[in-house]
Protein backbone atom coordinates (compact mmCIF):
# COMPACT_ATOMS: atom_id res chain seq x y z
CA UNK A 1 0.00 0.00 0.00
CA UNK A 2 2.86 2.40 0.82
CA UNK A 3 4.51 1.71 -2.54
CA UNK A 4 1.22 2.38 -4.37
CA UNK A 5 0.78 5.63 -2.45
CA UNK A 6 4.31 6.68 -3.37
CA UNK A 7 3.65 5.95 -7.04
CA UNK A 8 0.42 7.95 -6.92
CA UNK A 9 2.29 10.89 -5.38
CA UNK A 10 5.12 10.65 -7.91
CA UNK A 11 3.05 11.50 -10.99
CA UNK A 12 1.84 14.94 -9.75
CA UNK A 13 5.42 15.80 -8.83
CA UNK A 14 6.64 14.67 -12.24
CA UNK A 15 4.03 16.90 -13.92
CA UNK A 16 4.64 19.89 -11.63
CA UNK A 17 6.57 22.13 -14.03
CA UNK A 18 6.60 25.86 -13.09
CA UNK A 19 5.60 26.96 -16.61
CA UNK A 20 2.72 29.43 -16.84
CA UNK A 21 1.87 29.22 -20.53
CA UNK A 22 -0.46 26.19 -20.94
CA UNK A 23 0.81 25.28 -24.42
CA UNK A 24 4.46 25.49 -23.36
CA UNK A 25 3.56 23.48 -20.25
CA UNK A 26 2.27 20.61 -22.40
CA UNK A 27 5.32 20.88 -24.65
CA UNK A 28 7.53 20.89 -21.55
CA UNK A 29 5.97 17.63 -20.35
CA UNK A 30 6.70 16.12 -23.77
CA UNK A 31 10.31 17.34 -23.67
CA UNK A 32 10.71 15.97 -20.13
CA UNK A 33 9.56 12.52 -21.29
CA UNK A 34 12.00 12.68 -24.24
CA UNK A 35 14.92 13.52 -21.95
CA UNK A 36 13.98 10.81 -19.47
CA UNK A 37 13.70 8.34 -22.34
CA UNK A 38 17.21 9.16 -23.57
CA UNK A 39 18.60 8.72 -20.05
CA UNK A 40 16.91 5.32 -19.74
CA UNK A 41 18.34 4.27 -23.12
CA UNK A 42 21.82 5.32 -21.99
CA UNK A 43 21.49 3.31 -18.77
CA UNK A 44 20.34 0.25 -20.73
CA UNK A 45 23.32 0.72 -23.07
CA UNK A 46 25.66 0.80 -20.06
CA UNK A 47 24.27 -2.50 -18.75
CA UNK A 48 24.49 -4.14 -22.20
CA UNK A 49 28.08 -2.96 -22.71
CA UNK A 50 29.13 -4.33 -19.33
CA UNK A 51 27.48 -7.70 -20.06
CA UNK A 52 28.23 -8.16 -23.76
CA UNK A 53 31.61 -6.42 -24.11
CA UNK A 54 33.61 -7.19 -20.93
CA UNK A 55 36.85 -6.41 -22.80
CA UNK A 56 36.02 -2.70 -22.51
CA UNK A 57 37.07 -1.44 -19.06
CA UNK A 58 34.08 -0.71 -16.92
CA UNK A 59 35.60 2.63 -15.90
CA UNK A 60 35.56 3.71 -19.56
CA UNK A 61 31.95 2.60 -20.08
CA UNK A 62 30.68 4.33 -16.95
CA UNK A 63 32.73 7.48 -17.48
CA UNK A 64 31.68 7.96 -21.12
CA UNK A 65 27.99 7.40 -20.45
CA UNK A 66 28.10 9.49 -17.26
CA UNK A 67 29.10 12.45 -19.45
CA UNK A 68 26.07 11.91 -21.69
CA UNK A 69 23.73 11.70 -18.70
CA UNK A 70 25.19 14.91 -17.25
CA UNK A 71 24.77 16.67 -20.62
CA UNK A 72 21.11 15.57 -20.80
CA UNK A 73 20.62 16.38 -17.12
CA UNK A 74 21.35 20.08 -17.68
CA UNK A 75 18.25 20.75 -19.88
CA UNK A 76 16.20 18.47 -17.62
CA UNK A 77 17.19 20.54 -14.57
CA UNK A 78 16.42 23.80 -16.43
CA UNK A 79 13.04 22.39 -17.40
CA UNK A 80 12.23 21.57 -13.77
CA UNK A 81 13.07 25.21 -12.96
CA UNK A 82 10.61 26.45 -15.59
CA UNK A 83 13.08 27.43 -18.33
CA UNK A 84 11.30 25.66 -21.18
CA UNK A 85 12.85 27.51 -24.13
CA UNK A 86 16.39 27.33 -22.76
CA UNK A 87 15.99 23.60 -22.13
CA UNK A 88 14.60 23.00 -25.62
CA UNK A 89 17.40 25.01 -27.22
CA UNK A 90 20.04 22.97 -25.36
CA UNK A 91 18.49 19.64 -26.46
CA UNK A 92 18.24 20.82 -30.06
CA UNK A 93 21.78 22.20 -29.84
CA UNK A 94 23.10 18.82 -28.62
CA UNK A 95 21.69 17.00 -31.66
CA UNK A 96 22.90 19.73 -33.99
CA UNK A 97 26.42 19.87 -32.56
CA UNK A 98 26.81 16.07 -32.55
CA UNK A 99 26.01 15.92 -36.26
CA UNK A 100 27.98 19.06 -37.10
CA UNK A 101 31.09 17.60 -35.42
CA UNK A 102 30.60 14.35 -37.35
CA UNK A 103 30.36 16.23 -40.68
CA UNK A 104 33.45 18.34 -39.94
CA UNK A 105 35.48 15.43 -38.55
CA UNK A 106 34.62 12.91 -41.30
CA UNK A 107 34.02 13.29 -45.02
CA UNK A 108 30.47 13.98 -46.20
CA UNK A 109 29.78 10.42 -47.35
CA UNK A 110 30.78 8.87 -44.04
CA UNK A 111 28.73 11.40 -42.07
CA UNK A 112 25.62 11.13 -44.28
CA UNK A 113 24.39 8.03 -42.44
CA UNK A 114 23.85 10.13 -39.31
CA UNK A 115 22.09 13.10 -40.98
CA UNK A 116 19.00 11.99 -39.08
CA UNK A 117 20.35 13.96 -36.09
CA UNK A 118 19.96 17.15 -38.15
CA UNK A 119 16.44 16.06 -39.13
CA UNK A 120 15.53 15.21 -35.51
CA UNK A 121 16.82 18.61 -34.33
CA UNK A 122 14.77 20.33 -37.05
CA UNK A 123 11.56 18.48 -36.10
CA UNK A 124 12.03 19.30 -32.39
CA UNK A 125 12.67 22.97 -33.25
CA UNK A 126 9.48 23.20 -35.30
CA UNK A 127 7.27 21.45 -32.77
CA UNK A 128 8.70 22.97 -29.57
CA UNK A 129 9.92 26.47 -30.48
CA UNK A 130 8.17 27.59 -33.65
CA UNK A 131 8.86 28.94 -37.12
CA UNK A 132 11.91 31.19 -36.49
CA UNK A 133 13.95 28.54 -34.72
CA UNK A 134 12.89 25.97 -37.36
CA UNK A 135 14.11 28.21 -40.20
CA UNK A 136 17.37 29.14 -38.41
CA UNK A 137 18.23 25.50 -37.64
CA UNK A 138 17.49 24.44 -41.21
CA UNK A 139 19.79 27.14 -42.59
CA UNK A 140 22.57 26.24 -40.12
CA UNK A 141 22.36 22.50 -40.90
CA UNK A 142 22.28 23.22 -44.64
CA UNK A 143 25.33 25.47 -44.23
CA UNK A 144 27.26 22.80 -42.33
CA UNK A 145 26.45 20.12 -44.93
CA UNK A 146 27.39 22.39 -47.85
CA UNK A 147 30.62 23.34 -46.08
CA UNK A 148 31.42 19.67 -45.59
CA UNK A 149 30.65 18.91 -49.24
CA UNK A 150 32.45 21.88 -50.85
CA UNK A 151 35.30 22.94 -48.56
CA UNK A 152 36.42 19.79 -46.73
CA UNK A 153 38.49 17.19 -48.65
CA UNK A 154 36.37 14.33 -49.98
CA UNK A 155 38.85 12.15 -51.86
CA UNK A 156 39.68 11.97 -55.56
CA UNK A 157 36.29 10.73 -56.77
CA UNK A 158 33.90 11.97 -54.03
CA UNK A 159 33.41 15.68 -54.86
CA UNK A 160 30.39 15.24 -57.10
CA UNK A 161 28.94 12.61 -54.78
CA UNK A 162 29.38 15.01 -51.84
CA UNK A 163 27.47 17.75 -53.65
CA UNK A 164 24.69 15.31 -54.58
CA UNK A 165 24.41 14.18 -50.96
CA UNK A 166 24.31 17.80 -49.80
CA UNK A 167 21.65 18.80 -52.32
CA UNK A 168 19.54 15.71 -51.48
CA UNK A 169 19.75 16.56 -47.77
CA UNK A 170 18.78 20.22 -48.30
CA UNK A 171 15.85 19.38 -50.59
CA UNK A 172 14.46 16.60 -48.38
CA UNK A 173 14.90 18.56 -45.14
CA UNK A 174 13.38 21.63 -46.82
CA UNK A 175 10.21 19.66 -47.54
CA UNK A 176 10.20 18.35 -43.97
CA UNK A 177 10.54 21.94 -42.72
CA UNK A 178 7.51 23.02 -44.79
CA UNK A 179 5.43 20.15 -43.43
CA UNK A 180 6.55 20.65 -39.80
CA UNK A 181 5.83 24.39 -40.05
CA UNK A 182 2.25 23.79 -41.20
CA UNK A 183 1.72 20.89 -38.80
CA UNK A 184 3.12 22.88 -35.85
CA UNK A 185 0.69 25.75 -36.48
CA UNK A 186 -2.26 23.35 -36.66
CA UNK A 187 -1.08 21.43 -33.57
CA UNK A 188 -0.66 24.56 -31.43
CA UNK A 189 -4.06 25.94 -32.53
CA UNK A 190 -5.80 22.64 -31.73
CA UNK A 191 -3.98 22.35 -28.38
CA UNK A 192 -4.91 25.93 -27.44
CA UNK A 193 -8.58 25.33 -28.29
CA UNK A 194 -8.63 22.06 -26.34
CA UNK A 195 -7.05 23.66 -23.25
CA UNK A 196 -9.53 26.54 -23.39
CA UNK A 197 -12.47 24.15 -23.60
CA UNK A 198 -11.03 22.03 -20.76
CA UNK A 199 -10.85 25.12 -18.54
CA UNK A 200 -14.45 26.01 -19.32
CA UNK A 201 -15.64 22.50 -18.49
CA UNK A 202 -13.75 22.51 -15.19
CA UNK A 203 -15.30 25.85 -14.29
CA UNK A 204 -18.78 24.55 -15.11
CA UNK A 205 -18.16 21.46 -12.96
CA UNK A 206 -17.05 23.60 -10.03
CA UNK A 207 -20.11 25.81 -10.39
CA UNK A 208 -22.41 22.77 -10.48
CA UNK A 209 -20.83 21.25 -7.36
CA UNK A 210 -21.15 24.57 -5.59
CA UNK A 211 -24.86 24.79 -6.52
CA UNK A 212 -25.51 21.23 -5.28
CA UNK A 213 -23.77 22.00 -1.97
CA UNK A 214 -25.87 25.13 -1.52
CA UNK A 215 -29.02 23.11 -2.23
CA UNK A 216 -28.18 20.53 0.44
CA UNK A 217 -27.53 23.25 3.01
CA UNK A 218 -30.81 24.93 2.12
CA UNK A 219 -32.74 21.71 2.79
CA UNK A 220 -31.31 21.56 6.32
CA UNK A 221 -32.41 25.09 7.14
CA UNK A 222 -35.87 25.10 5.51
CA UNK A 223 -37.83 24.97 8.81
CA UNK A 224 -36.30 28.25 10.02
CA UNK A 225 -36.14 30.04 6.67
CA UNK A 226 -39.52 28.96 5.27
CA UNK A 227 -40.99 32.39 4.56
CA UNK A 228 -37.73 33.74 3.06
CA UNK A 229 -36.65 30.61 1.26
CA UNK A 230 -35.90 30.69 -2.44
CA UNK A 231 -37.17 27.08 -2.65
CA UNK A 232 -40.78 26.10 -2.68
CA UNK A 233 -41.80 24.54 0.66
CA UNK A 234 -44.78 22.28 1.23
CA UNK A 235 -46.26 20.66 4.35
CA UNK A 236 -49.11 18.17 4.09
CA UNK A 237 -50.56 15.17 5.92
CA UNK A 238 -50.24 11.61 4.71
CA UNK A 239 -53.69 11.78 3.09
CA UNK A 240 -52.54 14.54 0.76
CA UNK A 241 -54.28 17.48 2.45
CA UNK A 242 -52.02 20.52 2.02
CA UNK A 243 -51.39 22.39 5.25
CA UNK A 244 -48.88 24.99 4.12
CA UNK A 245 -47.01 26.23 1.04
CA UNK A 246 -44.84 29.31 0.75
CA UNK A 247 -45.17 31.98 -1.90
CA UNK A 248 -42.16 30.67 -3.77
CA UNK A 249 -43.88 27.35 -4.43
CA UNK A 250 -47.04 29.12 -5.59
CA UNK A 251 -44.95 31.25 -7.97
CA UNK A 252 -43.16 28.21 -9.37
CA UNK A 253 -46.50 26.80 -10.48
CA UNK A 254 -47.71 30.25 -11.64
CA UNK A 255 -50.39 30.67 -8.96
CA UNK A 256 -51.12 34.18 -7.71
CA UNK A 257 -51.06 33.28 -4.01
CA UNK A 258 -50.30 30.35 -1.76
CA UNK A 259 -54.01 30.17 -0.79
CA UNK A 260 -54.96 29.65 -4.45
CA UNK A 261 -52.45 26.80 -4.69
CA UNK A 262 -53.84 25.10 -1.55
CA UNK A 263 -57.37 25.32 -2.94
CA UNK A 264 -56.36 23.81 -6.30
CA UNK A 265 -56.35 20.13 -7.30
CA UNK A 266 -52.60 19.53 -7.13
CA UNK A 267 -52.76 15.95 -8.40
CA UNK A 268 -53.21 17.41 -11.87
CA UNK A 269 -49.84 19.17 -11.65
CA UNK A 270 -47.92 15.97 -12.34
CA UNK A 271 -47.25 15.56 -16.04
CA UNK A 272 -47.33 11.78 -15.68
CA UNK A 273 -49.49 10.03 -13.05
CA UNK A 274 -46.86 7.27 -12.78
CA UNK A 275 -44.35 9.85 -11.48
CA UNK A 276 -46.66 10.81 -8.58
CA UNK A 277 -47.30 7.14 -7.78
CA UNK A 278 -43.53 6.35 -7.76
CA UNK A 279 -42.86 9.34 -5.47
CA UNK A 280 -45.52 8.23 -2.95
CA UNK A 281 -44.24 4.64 -3.00
CA UNK A 282 -40.71 5.77 -2.20
CA UNK A 283 -41.94 7.91 0.68
CA UNK A 284 -43.98 5.01 2.04
CA UNK A 285 -41.12 2.47 2.00
CA UNK A 286 -38.04 4.70 2.50
CA UNK A 287 -39.48 7.54 4.55
CA UNK A 288 -37.77 10.24 2.48
CA UNK A 289 -36.97 11.35 -1.03
CA UNK A 290 -33.97 13.55 -1.80
CA UNK A 291 -33.55 15.42 -5.10
CA UNK A 292 -36.22 13.41 -6.90
CA UNK A 293 -36.46 14.81 -10.42
CA UNK A 294 -39.98 15.11 -11.85
CA UNK A 295 -41.74 16.68 -14.81
CA UNK A 296 -44.71 18.79 -13.70
CA UNK A 297 -47.21 21.28 -15.14
CA UNK A 298 -47.90 24.81 -14.00
CA UNK A 299 -51.34 26.37 -13.72
CA UNK A 300 -51.08 27.54 -17.36
CA UNK A 301 -49.98 24.09 -18.59
CA UNK A 302 -46.28 24.98 -19.06
CA UNK A 303 -43.93 22.04 -18.51
CA UNK A 304 -41.24 22.47 -15.84
CA UNK A 305 -38.65 20.22 -14.19
CA UNK A 306 -38.47 20.25 -10.39
CA UNK A 307 -36.41 18.56 -7.69
CA UNK A 308 -38.47 17.05 -4.83
CA UNK A 309 -36.86 16.70 -1.41
CA UNK A 310 -39.47 15.30 0.99
CA UNK A 311 -39.27 13.62 4.39
CA UNK A 312 -41.99 11.65 6.20
CA UNK A 313 -42.13 12.49 9.89
CA UNK A 314 -45.02 10.95 11.78
CA UNK A 315 -48.25 11.82 9.97
CA UNK A 316 -46.81 14.73 8.02
CA UNK A 317 -44.75 15.29 4.91
CA UNK A 318 -42.23 18.10 4.84
CA UNK A 319 -40.97 18.86 1.35
CA UNK A 320 -39.14 21.36 -0.82
CA UNK A 321 -39.47 21.85 -4.55
CA UNK A 322 -36.85 23.61 -6.64
CA UNK A 323 -37.42 24.63 -10.25
CA UNK A 324 -34.41 23.35 -12.23
CA UNK A 325 -35.86 23.85 -15.70
CA UNK A 326 -33.19 26.32 -16.77
CA UNK A 327 -30.44 24.29 -15.13
CA UNK A 328 -31.59 21.18 -17.00
CA UNK A 329 -31.43 23.09 -20.23
CA UNK A 330 -27.93 24.24 -19.36
CA UNK A 331 -26.88 20.66 -18.53
CA UNK A 332 -28.30 19.38 -21.80
CA UNK A 333 -26.42 22.10 -23.64
CA UNK A 334 -23.25 21.19 -21.78
CA UNK A 335 -23.70 17.50 -22.65
CA UNK A 336 -24.21 18.49 -26.26
CA UNK A 337 -21.00 20.52 -26.18
CA UNK A 338 -19.09 17.64 -24.56
CA UNK A 339 -20.39 15.26 -27.22
CA UNK A 340 -19.41 17.76 -29.90
CA UNK A 341 -15.92 18.09 -28.37
CA UNK A 342 -15.55 14.30 -28.32
CA UNK A 343 -16.62 14.17 -31.95
CA UNK A 344 -14.14 16.93 -32.84
CA UNK A 345 -11.31 15.08 -31.09
CA UNK A 346 -12.16 11.89 -32.97
CA UNK A 347 -12.33 13.89 -36.20
CA UNK A 348 -8.92 15.41 -35.40
CA UNK A 349 -7.44 11.93 -34.90
CA UNK A 350 -8.86 10.74 -38.24
CA UNK A 351 -7.68 13.95 -39.87
CA UNK A 352 -4.12 13.54 -38.54
CA UNK A 353 -3.95 9.91 -39.70
CA UNK A 354 -5.27 10.74 -43.17
CA UNK A 355 -2.98 13.71 -43.62
CA UNK A 356 0.12 11.76 -42.56
CA UNK A 357 -0.85 8.96 -44.97
CA UNK A 358 -1.62 11.11 -48.03
CA UNK A 359 1.35 13.44 -47.61
CA UNK A 360 3.69 10.44 -47.73
CA UNK A 361 2.84 9.81 -51.40
CA UNK A 362 4.58 12.90 -52.86
CA UNK A 363 7.43 12.49 -50.35
CA UNK A 364 8.01 8.91 -51.54
CA UNK A 365 8.00 10.16 -55.15
CA UNK A 366 10.48 12.91 -54.32
CA UNK A 367 12.78 10.57 -52.42
CA UNK A 368 12.73 8.03 -55.24
CA UNK A 369 13.58 10.52 -57.95
CA UNK A 370 16.27 12.15 -55.82
CA UNK A 371 18.15 8.90 -56.25
CA UNK A 372 17.62 9.09 -60.01
CA UNK A 373 18.90 12.68 -60.01
CA UNK A 374 22.16 11.49 -58.49
CA UNK A 375 22.48 8.88 -61.24
CA UNK A 376 21.64 11.49 -63.91
CA UNK A 377 24.33 13.83 -62.56
CA UNK A 378 26.88 11.03 -62.47
CA UNK A 379 26.06 9.90 -66.02
CA UNK A 380 25.73 13.47 -67.40
CA UNK A 381 22.32 12.68 -68.92
CA UNK A 382 20.86 16.20 -69.04
CA UNK A 383 17.61 15.21 -70.74
CA UNK A 384 16.74 12.57 -68.15
CA UNK A 385 17.83 15.00 -65.39
CA UNK A 386 15.23 17.50 -66.63
CA UNK A 387 12.49 14.84 -66.71
CA UNK A 388 13.27 13.63 -63.19
CA UNK A 389 13.42 17.22 -61.92
CA UNK A 390 10.03 17.85 -63.51
CA UNK A 391 8.54 14.84 -61.71
CA UNK A 392 9.93 16.08 -58.38
CA UNK A 393 8.45 19.52 -59.07
CA UNK A 394 5.05 17.92 -59.81
CA UNK A 395 5.20 16.03 -56.50
CA UNK A 396 6.04 19.29 -54.68
CA UNK A 397 3.09 21.02 -56.43
CA UNK A 398 0.79 18.20 -55.35
CA UNK A 399 1.95 18.52 -51.75
CA UNK A 400 1.47 22.31 -51.87
CA UNK A 401 -2.07 21.85 -53.22
CA UNK A 402 -2.83 19.33 -50.47
CA UNK A 403 -1.55 21.72 -47.80
CA UNK A 404 -3.53 24.65 -49.25
CA UNK A 405 -6.74 22.58 -49.30
CA UNK A 406 -6.13 21.41 -45.73
CA UNK A 407 -5.51 25.00 -44.61
CA UNK A 408 -8.79 26.08 -46.23
CA UNK A 409 -10.61 23.20 -44.52
CA UNK A 410 -9.12 24.09 -41.12
CA UNK A 411 -10.31 27.69 -41.46
CA UNK A 412 -13.99 26.73 -41.81
CA UNK A 413 -15.78 27.76 -38.62
CA UNK A 414 -12.81 29.81 -37.33
CA UNK A 415 -12.49 32.56 -39.94
CA UNK A 416 -15.97 33.70 -40.95
CA UNK A 417 -17.57 36.59 -42.79
CA UNK A 418 -20.53 38.42 -41.21
CA UNK A 419 -23.66 36.28 -41.81
CA UNK A 420 -26.43 37.81 -43.90
CA UNK A 421 -29.78 36.91 -45.47
CA UNK A 422 -29.10 36.05 -49.13
CA UNK A 423 -31.51 35.02 -51.95
CA UNK A 424 -30.48 31.52 -53.01
CA UNK A 425 -31.07 32.44 -56.67
CA UNK A 426 -28.27 35.00 -56.34
CA UNK A 427 -25.88 32.45 -54.79
CA UNK A 428 -26.65 29.94 -57.56
CA UNK A 429 -26.06 32.56 -60.27
CA UNK A 430 -22.68 33.56 -58.84
CA UNK A 431 -21.58 29.91 -58.45
CA UNK A 432 -22.59 29.14 -62.07
CA UNK A 433 -20.55 32.13 -63.28
CA UNK A 434 -17.46 30.71 -61.57
CA UNK A 435 -17.86 27.45 -63.52
CA UNK A 436 -19.09 29.03 -66.77
CA UNK A 437 -15.97 28.22 -68.80
CA UNK A 438 -16.19 24.48 -68.11
CA UNK A 439 -19.97 24.49 -68.56
CA UNK A 440 -19.60 25.99 -72.05
CA UNK A 441 -16.65 23.73 -72.88
CA UNK A 442 -18.70 20.57 -72.24
CA UNK A 443 -21.99 21.99 -73.61
CA UNK A 444 -23.81 21.51 -70.30
CA UNK A 445 -27.40 22.71 -69.92
CA UNK A 446 -28.21 24.39 -66.58
CA UNK A 447 -31.79 24.40 -65.20
CA UNK A 448 -32.34 26.66 -62.21
CA UNK A 449 -35.58 27.03 -60.30
CA UNK A 450 -36.85 30.55 -59.74
CA UNK A 451 -37.87 32.26 -56.50
CA UNK A 452 -35.99 29.84 -54.24
CA UNK A 453 -35.99 30.61 -50.47
CA UNK A 454 -33.39 32.97 -49.03
CA UNK A 455 -30.73 31.54 -46.71
CA UNK A 456 -28.84 33.04 -43.76
CA UNK A 457 -25.10 32.61 -43.53
CA UNK A 458 -21.59 33.35 -44.79
CA UNK A 459 -21.95 34.40 -48.45
CA UNK A 460 -18.45 33.39 -49.74
CA UNK A 461 -18.68 30.01 -48.01
CA UNK A 462 -22.14 29.29 -49.44
CA UNK A 463 -20.93 30.20 -52.93
CA UNK A 464 -18.02 27.82 -52.31
CA UNK A 465 -20.51 25.03 -51.50
CA UNK A 466 -22.46 25.49 -54.75
CA UNK A 467 -19.30 25.97 -56.81
CA UNK A 468 -17.82 22.70 -55.51
CA UNK A 469 -21.06 20.76 -56.12
CA UNK A 470 -21.47 22.16 -59.67
CA UNK A 471 -17.78 21.57 -60.44
CA UNK A 472 -18.10 18.01 -59.11
CA UNK A 473 -21.11 17.41 -61.38
CA UNK A 474 -19.14 18.69 -64.39
CA UNK A 475 -16.16 16.51 -63.51
CA UNK A 476 -18.20 13.26 -63.44
CA UNK A 477 -20.50 13.87 -66.42
CA UNK A 478 -21.53 10.95 -68.64
CA UNK A 479 -20.52 12.27 -72.06
CA UNK A 480 -22.57 9.60 -73.84
CA UNK A 481 -25.69 11.68 -73.20
CA UNK A 482 -26.41 15.42 -73.28
CA UNK A 483 -25.19 16.73 -69.90
CA UNK A 484 -27.74 18.53 -67.71
CA UNK A 485 -27.37 20.08 -64.23
CA UNK A 486 -30.37 21.19 -62.16
CA UNK A 487 -30.44 23.49 -59.13
CA UNK A 488 -33.56 23.80 -57.03
CA UNK A 489 -35.37 23.35 -53.75
CA UNK A 490 -37.61 20.58 -52.45
CA UNK A 491 -39.51 20.89 -49.17
CA UNK A 492 -38.16 21.45 -45.65
CA UNK A 493 -36.28 19.45 -43.02
CA UNK A 494 -36.73 20.56 -39.38
CA UNK A 495 -37.71 24.02 -40.50
CA UNK A 496 -34.78 24.42 -42.90
CA UNK A 497 -35.30 24.51 -46.70
CA UNK A 498 -33.87 21.56 -48.65
CA UNK A 499 -31.83 22.48 -51.76
CA UNK A 500 -30.39 20.14 -54.37
CA UNK A 501 -27.83 19.98 -57.19
CA UNK A 502 -28.78 17.23 -59.64
CA UNK A 503 -26.88 15.85 -62.66
CA UNK A 504 -27.28 13.04 -65.19
CA UNK A 505 -23.65 11.92 -64.89
CA UNK A 506 -22.05 8.55 -64.19
CA UNK A 507 -23.64 8.23 -60.73
CA UNK A 508 -22.27 6.87 -57.45
CA UNK A 509 -22.57 3.32 -56.14
CA UNK A 510 -24.33 2.92 -52.80
CA UNK A 511 -21.20 1.74 -50.97
CA UNK A 512 -19.38 4.99 -51.78
CA UNK A 513 -22.15 7.45 -50.90
CA UNK A 514 -20.85 7.98 -47.35
CA UNK A 515 -17.10 7.83 -48.01
CA UNK A 516 -17.12 10.55 -50.71
CA UNK A 517 -17.59 13.16 -47.96
CA UNK A 518 -14.43 12.03 -46.16
CA UNK A 519 -11.04 13.67 -46.59
CA UNK A 520 -9.00 12.69 -49.71
CA UNK A 521 -11.67 10.24 -50.96
CA UNK A 522 -12.23 10.33 -54.71
CA UNK A 523 -14.31 8.05 -56.94
CA UNK A 524 -11.56 8.11 -59.55
CA UNK A 525 -8.03 8.28 -58.15
CA UNK A 526 -6.76 9.55 -61.53
CA UNK A 527 -9.21 12.47 -61.68
CA UNK A 528 -8.19 16.06 -61.03
CA UNK A 529 -8.31 17.55 -57.54
CA UNK A 530 -7.16 16.41 -54.09
CA UNK A 531 -10.38 14.86 -52.74
CA UNK A 532 -10.95 17.68 -50.26
CA UNK A 533 -13.87 19.37 -52.08
CA UNK A 534 -16.83 17.39 -50.73
CA UNK A 535 -15.27 17.22 -47.24
CA UNK A 536 -15.06 21.02 -47.35
CA UNK A 537 -18.69 21.27 -48.54
CA UNK A 538 -19.88 19.02 -45.70
CA UNK A 539 -17.91 21.01 -43.12
CA UNK A 540 -19.29 24.39 -44.31
CA UNK A 541 -22.89 23.13 -44.29
CA UNK A 542 -22.54 21.59 -40.81
CA UNK A 543 -21.02 24.81 -39.44
CA UNK A 544 -24.18 26.55 -40.69
CA UNK A 545 -26.33 24.02 -38.81
CA UNK A 546 -27.38 22.04 -41.90
CA UNK A 547 -26.67 18.60 -43.30
CA UNK A 548 -25.85 17.07 -46.70
CA UNK A 549 -26.53 13.68 -48.30
CA UNK A 550 -26.57 12.14 -51.77
CA UNK A 551 -29.01 9.94 -53.66
CA UNK A 552 -27.52 8.20 -56.67
CA UNK A 553 -27.12 5.00 -58.67
CA UNK A 554 -24.50 4.03 -61.27
CA UNK A 555 -25.47 5.35 -64.72
CA UNK A 556 -28.43 7.33 -63.37
CA UNK A 557 -26.77 10.52 -62.20
CA UNK A 558 -26.51 11.98 -58.71
CA UNK A 559 -28.57 14.37 -56.58
CA UNK A 560 -26.85 16.14 -53.69
CA UNK A 561 -29.39 17.36 -51.12
CA UNK A 562 -28.47 19.83 -48.39
CA UNK A 563 -30.20 22.07 -45.85
CA UNK A 564 -29.34 25.62 -44.87
CA UNK A 565 -30.94 27.96 -42.32
CA UNK A 566 -33.44 30.49 -43.58
CA UNK A 567 -33.03 32.66 -40.48
CA UNK A 568 -30.43 33.32 -37.80
CA UNK A 569 -29.60 30.15 -35.80
CA UNK A 570 -27.58 29.25 -32.69
CA UNK A 571 -24.65 28.15 -34.90
CA UNK A 572 -24.46 31.65 -36.43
Amino acid sequence: MKKEARLRNLLPRFNALPIQDPVEYRMGLLLQVILLGFMVVILIAVVLNLLIAPEIPWQVVLGRNFVFIVVLGIPALLLRKGYFRASALIVIGIFFLLEAIAVLALNIREASDTFSFFTLATILAGLLLGRRTLAALFLLSAGVVMYGAVVLPQGDDAGLNGLAIAFNFILLNGLIVLFIDRFGITLRAALTDALSREGELKQETLERRKAEQELRESEERFRVLAENSVAGILISDVKGEIIYVNETLANIFEFETSEEFIAANTTNLYKDAATRFDLLQRLRYEGKVVNYEAEMLTKTGRSITVLHSTRLEGDHLFGTLVDITERKRSEEERERLIEELTSKNAELERFTYTVSHDLKSPLVTIKGFLGYLEQDVMSGNVERLKKDSKRIANAVDKMAQLLDDLLDLSRVGRFVNPPELIPFDELARQAIELTQVRIQEYGITIHQQKDMPAVYGDRPRMIEVLHNLIDNAVKYMDHRRKPVIELGTQGFDKGKPIFFVKDNGIGIALEYQESIFKLFNKLDAASEGTGVGLALVKRIIEVHGGRIWVESAPGKGSTFYFTLPGTKTAEL
